[in-house]
């Protein structure tokens, strides 16, 4: 349940940052391409929290995720159909906001969901 809220809540930030930067802001990608976007991206940038970002320090992965956003935004948007200088601008700026989201993000998974699931294998590892 608790991965279930998580991606969720990652889904939710991602698709509302990509609607609002690239849709009112940039006019590149309406509501239903953000939708698609931002589910493509929770997917893989969900899976690299969970088994890359244990491994490195928050901010490491927060830059990694900045890069990432930015070339599933703007690779995702051009096959989209809307290959421009604003797309690249918004899938800059879009990537930017969800580095700063990701920094708290990655503390509220560290603390909540990932420490679980370690208490939750040391239990099943231990002599009964």
């Amino acid at each position: 349940m608790n991965h279930f809220l998580a991606a969720i809540i990652k889904f939710v930030a991602i698709t509302a940052v990509i609607w609002i930067v690239m849709d009112p802001i940039f006019n590149v990608l309406g509501f239903e391409s953000a939708v698609l976007v931002g589910a493509v991206l929770t997917a893989l940038a969900y899976i690299g929290d969970v088994y890359v970002m244990p491994r490195l320090q928050n901010m490491t992965a927060s830059l990694g995720d900045v890069v990432a956003s930015f070339l599933v935004i703007w690779v995702l948007g051009a096959w989209l159909g809307t290959n421009s200088m604003e797309l690249v601008l918004g899938s800059v700026v879009s990537a930017i906001v969800l580095g700063l989201i990701e920094y708290p993000y990655h503390i509220y998974l560290m603390r909540n969901v990932l420490r679980d699931d370690r208490r939750r294998n040391r239990r099943k590892l231990s002599p009964a």
